[in-house]
């Protein structure tokens, strides 16, 4: 368990300070969009959370997750966990 850190602008929790000034300096403090998707043109303040707009809805979809109940595939394990709980009502 860790100490810990709250954001003072929104009271979301961070386990280390390096984090916490991180997601200040990105979501709250005058946060330059400096990294453009170019395919959509949505912008982001960290090159990492391009990448994973990138990864997410651009890339070849590589459905390595499938659900059980319906056969829907995902690219990512907790979108396909999200999935089952919110469509099917199920863990």
């Amino acid at each position: 368990m860790c100490a810990g850190s709250v954001c003072p602008y929104c009271s979301k929790f961070f386990c280390k300070v390096s984090m916490l000034e991180r997601h200040v300096t990105a979501h709250h403090q005058g946060a330059r969009l400096m990294y453009t998707c170019d395919i959509c043109h949505r912008r982001y303040t960290l090159k990492s959370h391009l990448k994973r707009h990138f990864n997410t809805h651009h890339r070849e979809i590589q459905e390595l997750f499938t659900c059980n109940i319906c056969q829907r595939g995902f690219s990512l394990k907790h979108h396909l966990k999200r999935h089952v709980l919110n469509i099917h009502g199920t863990k």
